[in-house]
This record gives C-alpha cells, sequence and structure tokens, in this order.
C-alpha cells in the first residue's frame, strides 16, 4: 500500500503539467479574445492596470516605435476584451466599451488601421513589430505590420507609432478602463 502511495506522489505532479502550462500561457493556454492567449495573469487586467502610462499619452513614445506598439496592442486588448470577453464584458459599464472603441477608433486612424480589422491581428502584428524593435532586429519590425487591415506598407506604419500624438480618446479611455479595474477589485459596484 506504501508504494502505491509514493508512485501516486509522482505520478500526480506529473497529471498537473498540462494546467501548469496553460495557465504558463503555453500552447494549450485559454484564448478567449480573439484568437489571443489570456494564460496566467488576465492580460485584459494587466491591459487595464497599464492602460494610463501605456497609452493615456501615447506621445511619451515619441521616436519610440517598440514601445509604442505594444501601447497600441494593450488599447485594443482592452477594447475588444471588456465589450466581448464572457468574464468581463457582462459587468463592464457601456460607456467605459465606448471610449475604449472610440480611443480605438482614433489610433487605428493614426495608423492607417482599417476599423473592420480583426483585433488579434492586430495585437499580433504590433506584438511582433515590438519584439522585433526591442531585440535588435529591425529590419523584421516593418514586415511584421504588413497584414490584412494594415492600409500602410510596414515602414508607414513604424513612422507613425514613431509620432503618435497626444489624443483626449486614449487619455478618456484609459483612465476610465484603470478605474474600472480599480472598482472591481475594491468591490464596488
Amino acid at each position: 500500500m506504501q508504494r502505491r502511495h509514493a508512485l501516486s506522489l509522482l505520478v500526480l505532479p506529473l497529471l498537473a503539467l498540462p494546467l501548469l502550462a496553460a495557465c504558463a500561457g503555453g500552447e494549450d493556454a485559454d484564448r478567449r479574445i480573439g484568437g489571443y492567449a489570456v494564460g496566467f495573469g488576465d492580460r485584459i487586467h494587466a491591459a487595464a492596470l497599464r492602460a494610463p502610462w501605456e497609452f493615456g499619452d501615447l506621445s511619451r513614445w515619441r521616436g519610440q516605435p517598440g514601445r509604442a506598439a505594444p501601447a497600441v496592442a494593450d488599447l485594443e486588448i482592452l477594447t475588444d476584451g471588456l465589450a466581448r470577453d464572457p468574464y468581463w464584458s457582462p459587468e463592464t459599464p457601456p460607456d467605459v466599451v465606448v471610449l475604449l472603441g472610440q480611443a480605438r477608433a482614433a489610433v487605428r486612424a493614426r495608423l492607417g488601421i482599417s476599423g473592420g480589422a480583426s483585433p488579434a491581428v492586430v495585437v499580433a502584428a504590433l506584438t511582433q513589430a515590438a519584439e522585433m524593435l526591442e531585440s535588435g532586429r529591425a529590419l523584421l519590425a516593418a514586415p511584421a505590420l504588413e497584414r490584412p487591415g494594415f492600409g500602410l506598407p510596414g515602414l508607414g506604419t513604424l513612422e507613425r507609432l514613431s509620432t503618435l500624438p497626444a489624443l483626449r480618446e486614449t487619455e478618456a479611455a484609459a483612465n476610465a478602463a484603470a478605474a474600472e479595474i480599480g472598482r472591481r477589485a475594491g468591490g464596488d459596484g
């Protein structure tokens, strides 16, 4: 009997590995929003907490497209997630969703991205471009931005990422998203 007990102590952790991989964002990670992984630590929650700094004032990333791209990706994640994610959307006030939608529309217009572009495609393109830029492979960043829904050549999108202005729409949306996450964390409402 002790032998079986000892064997189960060895086997049970092995059975838990796929669950841990999913939580860490492995290939089997939970995919709730348009095809991008949520994984360990909800990306919507994290993006909302970062929102005022990341995309509240996009002009802070002037000359840094590798930093502007993830900020715009956070805006995409929040806009799509708070409107459609089954966990977040039922309790998200409509005014927060509207503010995020207006901010996304303003930023997409500045970057030449179609209003109908898939959020998953936009997030993937921006994330890949940022990774290329931040890892010293800048020549691969422009091709990463040549996806369906992107109306400019990759270099044009990179240039616009480098020169994004402060937009009242992004400031209002970032503050509203962060306040909503704070409200939920505090148990208000």
